[in-house]
């Protein structure tokens, strides 16, 4: 019991001291992210030993546009092509994996508590709003520095997996990459769901103004019915890639 007294009484005699400059520091600004992705490609029957041939992770750039009350996650990653081809009894197998840039965006109004996400469902469009989810986060008493901000540690664990928040009180807003938040400081790292995504801040621009765009221009629906939606396209696309032509194939993968 001592011992995490003195854990809590360390943890909240940083966050008074960093929270004691906050008047130094903007309430507006842009993070830019470097996401890693792990990839998760299900082969053709008879085509495993392609795996090997595949990268492992998908890597792009996102943005975070904040306000203290409101942001817009988007991507703004340059297109990307990779091609490979493999000889078979039956053919050439000819594997492209291409990634353009979303037009999706994660939208938080955090003084209202919802969340509108604008989804790109192979270029078509769908914005669905819910109310922003509260992670039962645990404090750490555990400090390491990211760009110039120091950052305080934060985990939560579900049956999904693990996942670990390095946040900055130094930026006092309760936010952070994609749907995360609900620290008292903005994430600058985040490992999701035993490293299945990670984020990492690599700049960070603090602004007297900036401009945050709420989600446009798709269908709405509710997150239940883009589920459904979104397992009838995947099905779709199994059908049409899923199976070998005796000349071969070619598997376009868009991310």
């Amino acid at each position: 019991m001592t011992s995490n007294n003195s854990t809590m009484k360390s943890i909240f005699t940083l966050l008074i001291c960093f929270l004691s400059l906050q008047f130094i520091f903007g309430q507006s600004g842009v993070i830019k992210y470097t996401e890693n992705r792990q990839m998760k490609i299900e082969l053709p029957d008879g085509q495993e030993h392609l795996a090997d041939l595949l990268p492992s992770f998908n890597s792009s750039v996102k943005q975070l546009s904040f306000t203290a009350s409101e942001s817009s996650f988007i991507d703004v990653s340059e297109d990307q092509k990779h091609s490979m081809e493999n000889e078979t009894s039956e053919g050439t197998m000819k594997i492209e994996i291409k990634r353009s840039a979303s037009e999706g965006n994660y939208y938080k109004n955090l003084d209202d508590n919802m969340s509108i996400e604008k989804k790109d469902l192979m270029g078509k469009y769908f914005i669905v709003e819910e109310e922003i989810e509260s992670p039962k986060w645990k404090m750490l008493n555990e400090q390491k520095q990211i760009l110039d901000y120091m950052c305080m540690k934060a985990s939560m664990e579900t049956e999904d997996g693990m996942t670990t928040a390095w946040f900055t009180p130094q930026i006092p807003i309760s936010n952070g990459p994609d749907k995360w938040g609900g620290l008292p400081g903005m994430i600058l790292e985040l490992e999701v769901h035993d490293g299945e995504i990670t984020y990492t801040a690599s700049s960070i621009e603090m602004k007297e103004e900036v401009m945050v765009n709420k989600p446009k221009d798709g269908k709405k629906v509710s997150p239940e019915e883009y589920e459904k939606i979104r397992e009838k396209k995947m099905k779709e696309m199994e059908e049409m890639y899923g199976t070998k032509s005796k000349n071969g194939g070619v598997f376009i993968i868009k991310g």
